[in-house]
């Protein structure tokens, strides 16, 4: 499963380098918004833009959601949420998928769960945010909002 993923992302890579523009953004985008322990932008960047195409998400989009969870840090973890990695993906999400911790630590791995968890919410980052089936209602609007506008300042 592992080699299958590596693979997948070998390919992704070279398709990367024909997205020049874009990718360049990109690079600048994590550069601005990264903290200092982060995945160095040019070695992200290639991979967040190939996965994004794949996935059919927005690189921008996808590249502030990693910036807003976890600063590009690949090695995050929120012990109170039990969420991990660059994408902050909660470990009850993971199982569901069959994801284990291992792929949640390392930033290649996460970043394709990332991507595809984003797909799966048609691109909607309150849905990545706070569960595909949690109800939108009171209190969550505004934490919707909040959220929109934090991947904004990301972007």
């Amino acid at each position: 499963r592992s080699l299958t993923i590596v693979m997948f992302i070998l390919l992704l890579l070279v398709t990367a380098k024909a997205m020049g523009s874009e990718l360049s953004d990109i690079v600048s985008q994590l550069k601005r918004h990264s903290a200092p322990t982060a995945v160095p932008a040019n070695e992200l960047a290639p991979v967040l833009v190939s996965v994004a195409h794949f996935y059919r998400v927005p690189a921008t989009r996808l590249a502030a959601l990693v910036l807003q969870e976890s600063g590009g840090r690949a090695q995050a973890i929120n012990n109170v949420t039990h969420d991990y990695g660059l994408g902050q993906i909660n470990h009850r999400t993971a199982t569901q998928y069959g994801i284990n911790k291992t792929c949640l630590m390392e930033w290649r791995c996460n970043i394709v769960v990332t991507a595809k968890l984003l797909a799966l919410t048609n691109g909607e980052t309150c849905r990545y945010n706070v569960g595909q089936y949690r109800i939108i209602t009171g209190r969550w609007v505004q934490r919707c909002a909040d959220y929109e506008s934090k991947l904004r300042n990301n972007g």
